[in-house]
């Protein structure tokens, strides 16, 4: 877009360059022309004598008339690749205005969701400590449980003891009372 813009400026300096050349040109030739009808009011008493000379100035008369018209036209297009670059100036303005309000709305967007990210960050902190929590508790009670089944089991254990003691020591009394 700077090479495109710097090209713009550079054909714009020599138009105007152009245009102050132009410019003294058809002042020389208004004055060339002025010149020319100056002398033809002086010299009016010899038309004859000098109608060669007016011929011929008004020859440059008429190409200098028809050397501003074809510069007039080289303005008019230069006036139209000028108005080109800056209708497409104009453009690019707009779609560099527009990404920079793309940008910040993608900006202020970024900023939302990373806000939301945090928010969730704590969130999943505050369940990972729970679910921690949670853990050590199952772990205790789960502790405790199998604590209570191998008492449990002890306890089984015993009371069949006792019991085959119980049920050896009540065949040993039927096996004295029945001699």
């Amino acid at each position: 877009a700077d090479d495109s813009t710097k090209h713009w400026m550079d054909l714009i300096r020599r138009h105007q360059m152009m245009c102050s050349n132009l410019d003294r040109e058809l002042e020389v030739g208004r004055k060339e022309l002025h010149h020319a009808q100056k002398r033809a009011v002086d010299v009016e008493g010899q038309i004859e004598k000098h109608a060669v000379e007016l011929s011929e100035e008004n020859a440059k008369y008429f190409a200098a008339l028809e050397e501003v018209k074809i510069r007039e036209g080289r303005i008019a297009e230069v006036e139209k690749l000028v108005g080109k670059a800056e209708a497409k100036l104009a453009q690019q303005q707009s779609l560099y205005d527009s990404v920079c309000a793309d940008r910040n709305l993608y900006s202020k967007s970024l900023i939302d969701c990373n806000a939301e990210i945090e928010e969730i960050k704590k969130k999943f902190k505050m369940a990972f400590h729970r679910i921690e929590q949670l853990k050590d508790e199952v772990r205790s009670k789960e502790a405790k449980l199998m604590k209570a089944h191998f008492e449990k089991n002890k306890m089984t254990r015993g009371n069949a003891r006792v019991r085959e003691s119980l049920e050896s020591a009540q065949e040993r009394i039927e096996g004295l009372e029945s001699i």
